[in-house]
């Protein structure tokens, strides 16, 4: 810094000492010291008036983001995620305001960006950066208030910038965070306005000692620290330091040592002459502090006065300059909330407008000028308990309500959602509240006609659903996956759980079935309902069921873009219907086959028994003539066979009858063991010599009641049916006896139409290990004159049902063409 112009005030001093003689002259050098402390004094003054002004007007800049930033946090549309981008919209008005862009964050850690009006609403965001020390964002969440942190590096915007926080209360509770970040580099701007000494240099740090901006680097020729001035910033962690560097700062007591050393050796000649002269120009140079100089009076340029003149200009520009800064960041918030799309209107302590935007003069139909105007005078209809809810606010409580009715003075009502909010002042003090109002009476009409609606809709749906629950029909509503919607009382009935269930549940993790799946898919993806009658389905929870049978309809739900959204399923159960109507085919089937067996019986009867009695005769009259006849022996061997025929056409005529009903049967207690013993060797001598035969007897007497050539010639065909299996080739033919209990379900399997009752039974089982019959040969098995073998008559099998139905039994077959044949006869176990 170069010195100004003129005669120091220290020679000055000197001269008059000389000139005052000795006396003066100590009092001279005495003078001369305090000149340069008082130089030190001014110097250190004047560069705290500085350091203190630059902090001042950061202060300010930083206090204007803070109150907008404010404004927006107490909008209800910061709380609301649905209008989160017209809050973007309005966070975007900030930037076009201030020139600094906004971030929505949360609270939690770590903490997360929502929004950035840097890049577009939507776009994926990172984690909100912290600096090292000092973060703002931590400290507004935990303190409930503003703050401003250290700088950082910003990922998005890739330059070092700055954070100011504003916490989004809501219940006295921190829920978001609005921040403004902007480039450090900003203040540079304020920085170079400010009228800095050469050689001297001003930086603005943050907390942790990081140089946010500076101007003019420390310029030091000779040893020693500079002097360094440092002013705290009120709103944030920031410094202003201001370093003065020792040759300058030190000039002058070198100055002032050198003109001491001649001001003495001069001081005697000039100390009266320099007395008088050094007067005049110090009274004059005061007096032009308190008031500028004339034109043609020009000041005499005494350096330390010179210096105070120069501060005070300086403190002047610094106020004038805080003062434009101030009046800019006024200027700027009032545009931004009189521009506002929300009805909102800030308020002093006294309840007179500060500021208002365009939404409420319109809202509230105010024209004319309102700030300055107590809220109460332009509004004299308010109520009192609105008038508590301001007080409240004024007391740093947030008060809201989500509608109330809101009389005006010319009768009209509007309902109004409310939000009501304290600002603070720089100092941290409550300034005023801030009132945000929405007009929702067009919202409150819709809500009305709404709720009629709504309860129309009820009111027809409880009757639909009370249809629909008292129907025996079963009705369920599934989502487009298969998940329950809903289901009515009758299917949860069938399904043994209660209605509340099911909703959730899939349906085919329940009950799965593939086929039924693929049907259930395909009405989905086309669109068209499907229907099936007599649908077989097996309850997994329910075996005892066993199969059942359905009527059922899936019919889909389209939405208004004629897609599939659910399906509506419909059953009936028809298991019932489906069993009778299978009992009434069985039941038409049987007596058919019964009439078809009678007329065929009662033909075969009728042609037996009057054939056997012609038959008789003829064996008869053979008989007779053969116990006569002895003259030829051709003559007699022919009589004997046909003898022979006659008797076998007797067996015949035998099977006829037996097959008929109409056989002559003696019925007698006997044991099957010993029946079977006594017949066996007929049995082995009516079968092929390459086939074995096995019997296995139960250790048990086996007694039943009947007819013993009847039940023999039952054994005797079952034998030779299985050795003729065999086809003349090798085999083993099993004989085997038993006793056993009956219940109705097994006897349901008998080859004969009539079912015995249930109870004890004995069986004899004939199982052979040749050709099996096909499922055609099964079924007519017992067909008369139907038959596999050639030659064959066909009536052996008629024959065996004729007499195992008269014993009142009955008959299992179980055959397989690789494997063979087993047939069981049971017959009923005679009581003790």
């Amino acid at each position: 810094m170069q010195s100004p112009v003129g005669t120091s005030l220290v020679n000055l001093i000197i001269r008059l000492i000389s000139f005052c003689m000795l006396p003066l002259l100590l009092a001279g050098g005495w003078l001369a010291y305090q000149s340069v402390r008082t130089a030190q004094t001014d110097r250190d003054w004047d560069a705290a008036n500085l350091v203190q002004g630059f902090i001042s007007s950061i202060d300010s800049q930083l206090n204007a983001r803070i109150g907008a930033l404010q404004v927006l946090a107490a909008s209800p549309l910061t709380g609301d995620e649905a209008h989160r981008e017209e809050l973007y919209r309005e966070a975007q008005g900030y930037f076009q305001t201030f020139g600094n862009h906004v971030l929505l964050a949360d609270v939690e850690k770590p903490m997360r960006m929502l929004f950035n009006t840097r890049v577009p609403f939507g776009t994926e965001l990172p984690l909100l950066p912290q600096p090292e020390s000092n973060p703002a964002a931590p400290r507004a969440v935990e303190t409930g208030r503003p703050a401003v942190g250290d700088s950082f590096f910003g990922p998005i915007a890739g330059q070092r910038l700055v954070a100011v926080a504003v916490p989004v209360l809501r219940g006295g509770k921190a829920v978001f965070l609005l921040l403004s970040l902007f480039e450090a580099r900003q203040f540079q701007t304020q920085l170079d306005k400010v009228s800095l000494p050469t050689g001297w240099s001003l930086t603005l740090t943050d907390g942790r000692g990081e140089v946010l901006v500076q101007r003019s680097d420390v310029r030091s020729g000779g040893a020693g620290e500079p002097a360094r001035v440092t002013a705290k910033s009120t709103v944030s962690h920031w410094s202003a330091v201001l370093e003065i560097p020792p040759e300058i700062y030190q000039a002058p007591l070198v100055s002032a040592a050198a003109a001491l050393g001649v001001g003495l050796l001069s001081a005697a000649a000039l100390s009266l002459v320099g007395g008088i002269s050094v007067g005049r120009r110090i009274a004059r140079a005061v007096a032009s502090l308190a008031k500028a100089p004339a034109l043609d009076s020009p000041v005499p340029q005494i350096r330390e006065i010179a210096d105070a003149r120069r501060r005070l200009d300086e403190a002047e520009n610094r106020r004038s300059m805080a003062d434009a800064t101030r009046r800019e960041s006024e200027e700027k918030l009032r545009l931004f909330i009189e521009h506002a799309p929300a009805a909102l209107a800030m308020f002093d302590r006294n309840m007179r407008y500060v500021a208002a935007s365009r939404r409420w003069m319109t809202d509230y139909r105010l024209k004319g000028e309102v700030l300055g105007h107590s809220h109460y005078e332009i509004f004299p209809e308010i109520p009192e308990h609105w008038k508590e809810v301001h007080l409240r606010g004024l007391n740093g409580e947030v008060v809201k309500c989500d509608e109330e009715a809101f009389v005006r003075a010319d009768g009209a009502t509007q309902w109004l959602l409310w939000e009501v909010r304290p600002w603070y002042a720089g100092d941290g003090a409550v300034g005023g509240i801030v009132i945000f109002t929405e007009d929702i009476t067009e919202r409150k009409l819709w809500e009305k006609a709404l709720v009629k609606s709504e309860q129309q809709v009820r009111e027809i749906n409880q009757l639909l659903e009370a249809i629909l629950c008292h129907t025996h029909m079963m009705v369920v509503y599934l989502d487009t996956s298969f998940n329950f919607i809903w289901v009515n009382r009758a299917y949860a009935d069938t399904c043994n759980h209660e209605p509340s269930f099911f909703p959730g549940k899939n349906h085919f993790e329940l009950y799965p079935h593939e086929e039924n799946r693929a049907i259930f898919q395909r009405v989905v993806t086309t669109g068209e309902p499907f229907f099936v009658t007599y649908k077989p389905f097996e309850f997994p929870d329910q075996p005892e069921r066993g199969v059942t049978y359905w009527d059922w309809s899936l019919v889909p739900v389209k939405d208004p873009d004629s897609r599939t959204a659910g399906l509506v399923f419909t059953l009936v159960e028809v298991t019932e219907k489906k069993r009778a109507e299978e009992r009434r085919l069985e039941i038409e089937r049987q007596h058919l086959e019964a009439q078809k067996l009678e007329t065929v019986g009662v033909l075969a009867g009728g042609i037996a028994h009057d054939f056997n009695n012609l038959l008789g005769i003829v064996v008869g009259g053979i008989e007779l003539t053969l116990m006569q006849w002895s003259s030829s022996e051709h003559l007699r061997q022919v009589l004997e066979e046909a003898l022979k025929a006659s008797l076998e056409a007797r067996v015949l005529i035998r099977q006829l009858l037996a097959y008929a009903g109409k056989g002559h049967y003696l019925p007698r207690r006997i044991n099957l063991n010993e029946l079977v013993t006594e017949k066996r060797p007929l049995f082995r001598s009516s079968i092929s010599k390459s086939v074995h035969l096995n019997v296995m007897l139960d250790p048990d007497e086996l007694f039943i009641q009947a007819d013993p050539s009847s039940i023999g010639q039952v054994i005797l065909n079952l034998v030779v049916n299985a050795s003729e299996a065999y086809e003349d080739k090798e085999g083993s033919i099993l004989i085997r006896t038993g006793s056993q209990i009956c219940d109705d379900s097994y006897l349901c399997g008998s080859r004969i139409e009539e079912k015995p009752p249930a109870g004890p039974y004995v069986y004899i089982e004939v199982s052979d290990g040749g050709r099996g019959m096909d499922e055609e040969a099964s079924r007519r098995l017992f067909d008369p004159f139907f038959t596999t073998k050639l030659p064959g008559r066909g009536l052996g099998m008629a024959a065996v049902k004729g007499i195992v139905q008269w014993h009142k039994g009955a008959i299992f077959i179980k055959s397989d063409a690789a494997k063979g044949t087993t047939v069981r006869v049971v017959l009923p176990a005679l009581k003790e």
